[in-house]
């Protein structure tokens, strides 16, 4: 049965299996293991999906922590000391850490789903205890050497945020990774004595593409949230680099990177990836009317083609969700 549920969740997590037909999977294995006793039978993924007061409970206390963080340093961070600033951010994030290390080892799926969001809050807080400790300690960078400082920062926390995916290969983790991954790319584009837009949105497609490379070999796990997530890098990276005063090309390889994740949302039968893939054309169509096609048509006229492309979006979305429960499997 071991076996068994470990290849389920693996297709549950790809996407190739429904939660609803593992559910029956695990039903007919146990009973045809033992027909007369379920004791001891290990929870569905439906009952492990189920949020139970103890993880709301942490969630709420990780919220109010980090409120409670954000309310110290606006209000008193002008009079405390440089160790004392170090130690705001430094503390909350060890604890943090701490925590999701203690949830990690639980038995309880939902506490084990806790630790997931401790670790998430622990690579935002990790990025501000760095970018605290080099803005009040000269090590090497100098006060006004924001560009490289940020770098560093960003280049640290995108390593943390794969280290600990690595620990804890989950959903929450995958996005850190990608977060960080866009904050990363940001900070490529400020190297530069003017923000480059063409070096962040290049190094965010690249990013994305390793994303969903190592996705698509299945080392880069769950799959489904690897795919959305870094299926979305790929979009933002080309529109950034194109958007405003950016070069009208990377607007066509953004829109062509749209269309590229609803085909390959379509080949991996995912409507969330399709839900990306119109979702990102719908933003790039139209930021692209707008900027090149306003004094022509009139603005008017481009909202008119705005809604048009929305309408149309709503209906693909419908019909091919439509079209992917009545091919589901009974």
């Amino acid at each position: 049965m071991a076996r068994i549920e470990e290849h389920l969740r693996r297709w549950t997590d790809s996407g190739i299996l429904p939660g609803e037909i593992a559910d029956r999977i695990r039903a007919f294995e146990r009973d045809a293991a033992d027909p007369e006793s379920d004791a001891g039978a290990p929870p569905t993924a439906t009952e492990q999906s189920r949020p139970g007061a103890l993880e709301s409970l942490l969630y709420l206390g990780l919220v109010v922590l980090v409120v409670g963080l954000i309310a110290l340093i606006g209000q008193r961070w002008g009079d405390l000391e440089s160790w004392a600033r170090l130690a705001v951010v430094v503390t909350p994030t060890l604890l943090i850490f701490g925590v999701g290390a203690l949830l990690l080892t639980s038995l309880q799926p939902e506490l084990r789903r806790a630790s997931q969001a401790a670790w998430f809050v622990t690579v935002g807080l990790f990025a501000g205890s760095l970018g605290v400790l080099l803005d009040e300690y000269d090590l090497g960078f100098g006060h006004n050497d924001g560009s490289e400082a940020l770098l560093f920062v960003a280049s640290g926390t995108f390593l943390v945020a794969i280290a600990l995916w690595v620990i804890n290969p989950s959903h929450l983790q995958v996005i850190a990774i990608a977060l960080a991954g866009l904050f990363l790319g940001q900070a490529v584009g400020a190297w530069s004595d003017d923000f480059s837009q063409a070096l962040a949105g290049l190094t965010i497609l690249v990013i994305r593409i390793a994303g969903v490379a190592l996705a698509e070999i299945d080392w880069l796990t769950p799959r489904t949230s690897a795919a959305i997530f870094f299926a979305l890098l790929t979009i933002i990276g080309p529109y950034e680099a194109g958007v405003g005063d950016g070069n009208i090309g990377f607007e066509m390889v953004a829109a062509l990177a749209a269309a590229a994740t609803i085909a390959y949302g379509v080949l991996r039968a995912s409507f969330g990836l399709v839900l990306v893939g119109v979702g990102g054309a719908f933003v790039v169509l139209v930021t692209f009317i707008f900027e090149h096609f306003q004094d022509r048509i009139g603005a008017p006229t481009a909202l008119i083609v705005s809604g048009g492309i929305l309408v149309a979006a709503v209906l693909l979305l419908a019909f091919y969700r439509n079209e992917s429960r009545t091919k589901a499997p009974a």
